[in-house]
């Protein structure tokens, strides 16, 4: 039986009639990137997710929430510890990735990277997800799919908070 709900992301048997899309995206994503604007409440997140859930060929997704995030680091932070899970050695993967930010993170756990990663990251994000995603696409196989949901909010966000040095970041 399929429950139609309005509000959340769909996902699994509720998510219908929307192959068409699906694969015209996954066609284009060969060789383009995609935007997909349309008014809210009209199914983008749904169809992102469906992307994250069930990748194809050798895509390696990442999924960043940016209504979450206050400021530019905290994306670069979230998407540097994403790109790390993806890895088969994270903490190799962190000492080339981030070598600039981080010292020793051989005792630091997933949640306290993060907050030390925020922190040093503040002043010098733009480098900082550059060196991500350098590290990330030089695995052999790698295909990075970074899926931005709610990215106009952010930049709203950034925009309307210290208007110079916000105009800037977004």
């Amino acid at each position: 039986m399929m429950n139609i709900t309005i509000g959340n992301i769909v996902v699994g048997a509720d998510f219908f009639d929307c192959e068409d899309v699906i694969e015209n995206i996954w066609e284009t994503l060969q060789t383009d990137s995609i935007l997909l604007a349309a008014p809210r409440r009209v199914g983008k997140s749904s169809i992102m997710r469906k992307l994250l859930d069930q990748p194809r060929l050798d895509f390696r997704p990442i999924w960043l929430d940016c209504q979450d995030y206050g400021g530019p680091e905290d994306l670069v932070t979230d998407l540097a510890v994403k790109a790390g899970e993806l890895q088969q050695d994270p903490r190799h993967f962190f000492r080339h990735a981030l070598k600039s930010v981080l010292g020793n993170i051989e005792e630091l756990g997933i949640w306290q990277l993060k907050l030390k990663l925020r922190e040093q990251v503040a002043d010098n994000w733009q480098s900082q997800g550059e060196s991500v995603l350098k590290e990330t696409l030089a695995q052999p196989d790698t295909r990075l799919l970074i899926i931005f949901d709610e990215l106009p909010i952010l930049l709203l966000k950034l925009m309307t908070r210290n208007s110079d040095r916000g105009k800037a970041a977004a």
